[in-house]
């Protein structure tokens, strides 16, 4: 790999030519990039309210990563994968649209992802009500500024897959028990359920599947794993040394293992699981004992026989789709509501009343993007947004039983938690009150679930297209 610049930006090409059962020539073309998105000091961190100071030192450096990924007719995608929290709408839009105007990349060529770490730096944007009630005004002017920093290093980062060359692509899977549902359901004597808490409910829906799409050369030797996971990266709590929990263990222990390879970790629809095993300040064994169990599955994965991806379209689109909520408020509401409640209350009150001041009205609905990635013949990436719950997965793969989907979740915008209907039945922490932390009026209305897959299906049915 080569130093491209001072924001530490990392290239390397991916290239080989194809033979045995593949094409006599290469079918892909791809390319690589890394960059240290480290802080260079204490910056607040994301995840747990009881936190009282920014965080005091680094357990390892987080990263972001790329992967380029163009078809004979140089049609590309680019997959971001980063050890941060997640992506605030404002800074995914941001990067994007001077990354495109930087490659001619369109917005819906650019998949971003967050592992959700909830021992990474707090970003601007994200539970923007929750963190005014926390964080002191001047560590949040460091916030701001580190979030600007970043938004530079994404786009060079993008940039710098440019380099593409002839590449092999294929896909393989295995599963891991690492998680488990973390929502312990109770029942009434009718049998309708309600929630009861936050705890590890192993017959609760929990998508156990690790995605691997491995990257080699002409010689066949692996330059890129890129693989996913469906937990909740909340190993170490609280803590305030910086890392990327088990899926940067996971990452570090693959390229380890895999000299010269880049791992990189992809999201998926946790937002309703936690660890089974988790630790307190600084044991640091625990997470990385997690994420070694991770980097196994991927290893046990690549020792089955690999699906090769076949030469076809590269096709990428991005909607969005309008989640209403249950329950709207005026502005006379709101006005009405200034300075009740306690510190969280006050400060959703705030923020709807300054979006309010910026919309002319206060929110109805958010609108939230998803985004389809075809590669070739052989996958669908299903990016979703906010923090979905494993029960999207697990009814995607119901609705498609003949394509192979991966389906990632934190992917290019996180305003909140993505649950399922069966949740606001049972009501709890995803379906509505974690709503005041996020700044919005009530939980989701009723349907959701079926927007974002009837949206998802629309968005297939357009990539299948001749």
């Amino acid at each position: 790999m080569m130093k491209m610049n001072s924001a530490g930006v990392l290239l390397a090409g991916a290239f080989l030519a194809i033979s045995g059962l593949w094409a006599q020539a290469a079918d892909w073309k791809a390319g690589l990039a890394r960059v240290d998105i480290t802080p260079k000091g204490p910056i607040w961190q994301f995840g747990y309210a009881d936190r009282r100071r920014p965080s005091r030192g680094v357990m390892h450096p987080l990263w972001a990563k790329a992967l380029a990924i163009a078809d004979t007719d140089g049609r590309r995608v680019v997959i971001v994968t980063t050890d941060l929290p997640g992506w605030p709408a404002a800074l995914a839009d941001a990067v994007c649209k001077r990354a495109g105007e930087r490659t001619g990349l369109k917005r819906a060529q650019i998949v971003l992802n967050a592992s959700h770490t909830h021992c990474g730096q707090l970003l601007e944007g994200l539970l923007t009500p929750g963190y005014r009630a926390l964080v002191p005004p001047g560590e949040m002017k460091i916030v701001e500024a580190y979030t600007q920093e970043l938004e530079e290093r994404i786009v060079e980062l993008i940039a710098a897959c440019a380099d593409l060359r002839p590449a092999r692509l294929a896909y393989t899977e295995d599963t891991c028990d690492l998680g488990a549902n973390r929502r312990k359901i109770r029942y009434n004597e009718d049998g309708a359920p309600w929630y009861a808490g936050v705890a590890i409910n192993p017959d609760g829906p929990f998508d156990d599947i690790v995605p691997v799409l491995r990257v080699s050369d002409e010689e066949d030797k692996p330059l890129a794993l890129l693989f996913g996971y469906a937990c909740h990266n909340t190993t170490f709590w609280p803590i305030d040394q910086l890392n990327g929990d088990y899926a940067g263990f996971a990452q570090i222990a693959l390229e380890k293992k895999y000299p010269g390879v880049q791992a990189m970790f992809m999201m998926g629809c946790g937002g309703d699981a936690n660890p089974k095993e988790r630790a307190g300040d600084y044991n640091i064994h625990v997470g990385k004992q997690t994420g070694d169990r991770l980097a196994a599955s991927v290893e046990r994965a690549l020792a089955k026989p690999l699906h090769p991806l076949r030469p076809g379209p590269i096709s990428a689109v991005l909607d969005r789709v309008e989640l209403p909520f249950a329950r709207p408020v005026t502005k006379e509401q709101l006005e009405a509501k200034r300075g009740q409640g306690n510190k969280f209350e006050q400060a959703r009150t705030e923020y709807l009343l300054e979006w309010t001041a910026k919309h002319g009205e206060p929110p109805k609905g958010y609108p939230a993007p998803v985004q389809v990635v075809r590669l070739g013949e052989d996958l669908l990436l299903v990016a979703l947004p906010g923090e979905p719950s494993a029960g999207y997965a697990l009814r995607l793969r119901k609705e498609f039983p003949n394509r192979r989907l991966w389906i990632a979740g934190y992917c290019n915008d996180l305003f909140g938690y993505l649950c399922t209907e069966r949740q606001l039945v049972e009501g709890g922490l995803e379906a509505g009150a974690s709503q005041v932390y996020w700044g919005w009026p009530s939980r989701w209305a009723d349907g959701v679930e079926d927007r974002i897959i009837g949206l998802v299906k629309t968005l297939i049915a357009r990539c299948e297209a001749p």
